[in-house]
């Protein structure tokens, strides 16, 4: 076999290595996806329960960003206290033979947590096994923060 049958051959082998992680990666994506949107649905319901002057959202095909907060009494601009950005759980594909590294689907829910404190900024991942688990915490974090600004409210209208 000739130099040029040689890399002719190399080429189509490193083109059907890309077509496989190109499947590979739209598997992916399309798990995420359908993933993602059954638990946006109960995301949606919880966000929109909330007096909507204290919460903003945003959402993706794939992730959700959901920020607790109010409307800062000297300018009106909202001031994000909370920051979760959530979505399902991933992991990469470190398989030497898989190259370059794919990203596969893990069970659970990943929620990344920020926090704007007294002019310091707190981060946290925290994994769920399941959208229940999930929300109940999302839920009971955004129930305090709630209840503690208006209870400011309250206090600064006395």
């Amino acid at each position: 076999m000739g130099l040029k049958e040689e890399i002719n051959n190399l080429i189509s082998k490193e083109r059907h290595r890309l077509k496989n992680h190109e499947q590979k990666m739209e598997s992916y994506d399309s798990t995420q996806k359908s993933r993602f949107h059954t638990m946006s649905k109960f995301l949606v319901e919880l966000t929109n329960a909330v007096p909507q002057e204290y919460i903003r959202k945003t959402f993706s095909d794939y992730a959700a960003i959901i920020e607790i907060g109010w409307n800062r009494p000297e300018d009106g601009t909202f001031e994000i206290k909370t920051r979760w950005n959530i979505e399902p759980s991933y992991r990469l594909n470190d398989d030497p033979e898989d190259e370059p590294p794919s990203l596969e689907s893990a069970p659970g829910f990943d929620l990344q947590e920020t926090s704007f404190l007294c002019y310091q900024v707190f981060e946290s991942k925290k994994s769920f096994p399941d959208v229940n688990r999930l929300l109940e915490y999302l839920a009971k974090e955004i129930v305090k923060q709630v209840a503690s600004f208006q209870r400011i409210k309250d206090r600064a209208k006395k």
